[in-house]
């Protein structure tokens, strides 16, 4: 098996783990079962993504978003932030701008998506049938309930 390389698609079976990999060439098709924020997320549909907030707020309710990238609020009314704000905040903060120059918040969410995506964001999801105790004395490795922050 070749990596990086590949002119088919290929499997490796880890039947210990109960994971199939698969390494496909170049294509990257829709995953059945996942949601397509979170596919954007994984990178699989980054360029199909039509409204990539909707991925950006999934990134939001699992990552702080606003401390990693040091985030200021435009309207400090609401606590709470919403997608938009966070990409029309890094937006600004990046200097991504439209030609009125009202910050380009979809530039920004592709942003947020790559960085995900090249691994500068790092999330990870625990496997639905996997519980933390299994986890624990499988790997050593306490997981999260919580976002970072």
């Amino acid at each position: 098996m070749r990596f990086a390389g590949s002119k088919r698609c290929q499997s490796i079976d880890l039947p210990d783990d109960n994971v199939t990999l698969f390494d496909t060439p170049g294509l990257a098709f829709p995953i059945m079962g996942v949601p397509r924020p979170l596919q954007a997320v994984l990178g699989t549909q980054i360029a199909q993504t039509r409204v990539p907030a909707s991925a950006v707020a999934f990134l939001a309710r699992h990552l702080p978003l606003e401390r990693l990238y040091g985030l200021r609020k435009v309207d400090d009314t609401e606590q709470h932030w919403s997608a938009i704000e966070l990409c029309e905040a890094l937006a600004l903060k990046k200097g991504f701008r439209l030609r009125g120059g009202k910050p380009d918040a979809h530039r920004a969410a592709i942003f947020f998506l790559q960085e995900a995506y090249e691994g500068r964001l790092v999330l990870y999801l625990m496997p639905p049938s996997t519980d933390a105790a299994s986890t624990i004395a499988r790997t050593g490795f306490v997981p999260r309930s919580e976002p970072i922050g």
